[in-house]
């Protein structure tokens, strides 16, 4: 009798044995499963980190070549601007940089027998301002999208320039001629304020207005 019981508890035990090592396999292939489930996840997250290191260096390329057309137009643009009412070497120069996270844009101004350009809003010229002023305005409108359409409005559009000393005349002559050049490129209606008399000597459409008194 003790025998039967002594096999029946081996069997049970064997059993049970059996019973576990099917559950430990069951185990083992599930963590089998989820082992090449992470290893195919592993080489899919190193393909698109280096995918990703790709594309924000192309990103930055691309960045590089952008800004470098916008200042290469910008710059020139301004620049001939400047030519044409001061005619000397002034030119424009646009600096980009970073300030922490952020995006700066220098607007400078290089002069010739200086080697560096400086911060225009430093020049002692208020008519280097205004020229590059209007310049800027004007491209931003023509290149802003969508397109901005309608008239432009200046309000004494070169106070800066009849500062200037020796060459005041030419200086305002020109630059009421850059004003219509720009005209005549962009079609666009041109409305000037301004108590300048150059005006007066000219086929623009003059409107005077003059301060009535008061009672």
């Amino acid at each position: 009798m003790s025998e039967n019981v002594s096999l029946k508890s081996l069997e049970d035990q064997f059993s049970e044995l059996i019973r576990k090592l099917g559950e430990v396999q069951g185990e083992y292939k599930h963590i089998k499963k989820e082992k090449n489930k992470l290893e195919m996840n592993l080489i899919k997250l190193d393909s698109d980190k280096e995918l990703h290191a790709k594309a924000i260096e192309l990103l930055s390329v691309v960045q590089k070549v952008s800004q470098e057309k916008i200042k290469d137009g910008f710059e020139t643009l301004i620049t001939q601007a400047l030519h044409y009412v001061f005619q000397n070497d002034t030119s424009f120069e646009l600096t980009f940089g970073r300030r922490g996270n952020l995006q700066e844009l220098d607007f400078n101004i290089k002069k010739s027998g200086f080697e560096k350009a400086y911060d225009i809003l430093d020049t002692d010229s208020g008519g280097i301002i205004n020229i590059v002023s209007i310049a800027l305005r004007l491209v931003l409108i023509e290149v802003n999208t969508p397109k901005i359409e309608g008239f432009i409005l200046l309000d004494e559009p070169f106070t800066g320039v009849s500062e200037d000393d020796e060459d005041t005349e030419n200086y305002l002559e020109r630059a009421k001629d850059f004003i219509q050049e720009i005209h005549s490129k962009l079609k666009r209606q041109m409305i000037i304020i301004s108590h300048e008399h150059i005006y007066k000597e000219s086929n623009y459409n003059i409107i005077k207005i003059k301060q009535g008194e008061r009672k």
